[in-house]
């Protein structure tokens, strides 16, 4: 979302960019008015408001990297816990 205007409150417009993901195509929209844009114009402008999707499909190597710590972890807690109780 991108403010144009004073910045004094009730003044001004507001423009949001929008991606759509099917196509990979960017669209301004400012009221009832879209309109097609290059990518290279969304970084031109300072935004209000930015919202992002997750991406599930790309892994996420600090996540992975935790998760494996994790579960060797709790494997090599287990396997102290069988070999402490049968020396007992």
């Amino acid at each position: 979302m991108v403010h144009d205007g004073p910045p004094v409150p009730g003044s001004g417009t507001y423009r949001v960019h929008i991606m759509h993901r099917g196509t990979g195509k960017w669209y301004e929209m400012q009221d009832l008015h879209v309109a097609e844009v290059l990518p290279q114009m969304i970084t031109l402008s300072e935004t209000l408001l930015q919202v992002w999707a997750v991406n599930k499909s790309i892994p996420n190597p600090y996540f992975v990297d935790k998760l494996k710590n994790a579960q060797g972890m709790e494997t090599t807690g287990s396997e102290h816990n069988a070999n402490f109780t049968s020396s007992t």
